[in-house]
This record gives C-alpha cells, sequence and structure tokens, in this order.
C-alpha cells in the first residue's frame, strides 16, 4: 500500500467517525430518540379531542405531567412541539391536543372574543381538565 493510499483510508475513515460522531450529538441535543409518542383521544365537552402523549423511552415512572393550553387561535397538537422535544426527555410527559373543530379533532372551533371570552375560556378550561383526567389515569403517571 502506498502513502497516498494509505491517506486516502485515514481520510475516509476520519469522516466516516466525524459523521456518525455529529448524528450521535445531533440526536444527543434534540433528544428525540427518548421520546415516545401515544395518539389518544380524550371526550370533552361532546368533542373527541386528537391528543399526543410524549413521554420518556426510559424509566417507568411516575414522572411530573403537563397539558399544553394554546392561545385563542386555531392551534394543532404540533404547534406545541417545542414543548414536548424540551420536555420529554427530561423525564416530563407532555400531553398536546388539537383544539376542537382543528386538525384531527371533532366538533367546532370558536375564535376567543371579548363578548364571549369568558364561556370560551371556560370551555377551554374543561378541556383541559378532561386532558388531565386522561394523564391522570395513564399508567405513567
Amino acid at each position: 500500500m502506498t502513502l497516498r493510499s494509505r491517506t486516502r483510508s485515514v481520510i475516509a475513515g476520519t469522516l466516516v467517525l466525524l459523521l456518525i460522531l455529529a448524528v450521535v450529538v445531533l440526536l444527543r441535543l434534540t433528544g428525540i430518540h427518548r421520546i415516545h409518542h401515544e395518539q389518544v383521544t380524550v371526550a370533552s365537552r361532546g368533542a373527541e379531542l386528537a391528543a399526543t402523549i410524549s413521554l420518556p423511552r426510559w424509566g417507568s415512572g411516575p414522572f411530573p405531567a403537563l397539558v399544553t393550553v394554546h392561545g385563542s387561535g386555531p392551534r394543532r397538537a404540533e404547534d406545541l412541539r417545542i414543548v414536548w422535544r424540551n420536555l420529554a426527555p427530561e423525564g416530563v410527559v407532555v400531553l398536546t391536543y388539537d383544539k376542537p373543530g382543528v386538525g384531527e379533532s371533532t366538533g367546532r372551533f370558536e375564535e376567543v372574543r371579548t363578548d364571549t371570552s369568558e364561556q370560551q375560556l371556560r370551555g377551554i378550561a374543561d378541556d383541559v381538565l378532561a386532558c388531565l383526567e386522561v394523564l391522570r389515569k395513564h399508567p405513567t403517571g
């Protein structure tokens, strides 16, 4: 083997190792490899809310848990992926859901307006309470 071919082999091997290292670092930084997702439905106010429970792949719990609460717009569970991406790898169970009438959820979406905000906010609170009940019954809770 010539010096030139040995140099090429060393460079190729080094590049492969760097690529593997980059993938490992990326997976560790994102934490996505340590997250398990379960699709569930949540019954609330006559609607079926499409929801996702994101939980750590390690350990068996119990884990602390939270429900993400959307703003007033038509939001889907995936709009809040930054929450589960950061918390689930750290050992927090996160439930995100599509608002009624949005995404995969049944029901009717209603924009929060000042003249009906009190009633609509009570409805959102009912949705969150129903989500909390699903988490309470979940085996990891």
